[in-house]
């Protein structure tokens, strides 16, 4: 569906579909690759380990289904790809709260969105605003079939 200003998001229901299908497929991968004799204790680091790789399969198959057409899903998968194996799928820079000049202060909060987005460092302010639309989409449809997924299962 497509809107005024040319930003065309997926349909909810057949990208929920694929979502979940993508998350599925590489989500028994995850629990074929784990022995059913290793316990998962709430402070074992196989607990941990289980937990980015679940982690890893949600972000690689909400970009998968985005396509290659999106700036941030091309950037997520790279990042998923060449990323050391002792690192976080996302690292947040966080710094102390201060106080800018209203002059500066947009400036500030595009910077901030830049580092949000995957990606988002290379882009102009309008492909910055169009691709972060279009992952707040993404991400909405990741909560809603990962919580369809829990409530099915569970």
């Amino acid at each position: 569906m497509a809107s005024k200003s040319g930003i065309t998001l997926m349909n909810s229901t057949s990208s929920r579909l694929r979502l979940a299908r993508t998350f599925l497929r590489s989500f028994s991968k995850i629990k074929s690759q784990t022995s059913a004799t290793t316990t998962l204790s709430p402070s074992s680091p196989h607990l941990k380990r289980q937990s980015r790789r679940i982690k890893m399969a949600a972000y690689s198959s909400m970009a998968r289904v985005a396509g290659p057409r999106r700036a941030w899903a091309r950037a997520l998968l790279f990042k998923l790809h060449t990323r050391p194996t002792h690192r976080t799928l996302m690292n947040t820079r966080r710094g102390g709260s201060t106080t800018t000049p209203p002059s500066s202060r947009s400036d500030n909060q595009v910077g901030k969105l830049r580092r949000l987005l995957p990606g988002g460092d290379r882009m102009d302010v309008c492909t910055l605003l169009e691709e972060t639309a279009n992952y707040i989409h993404c991400l909405s449809t990741q909560v809603k079939v990962m919580k369809a997924i829990s409530d099915h299962h569970f």
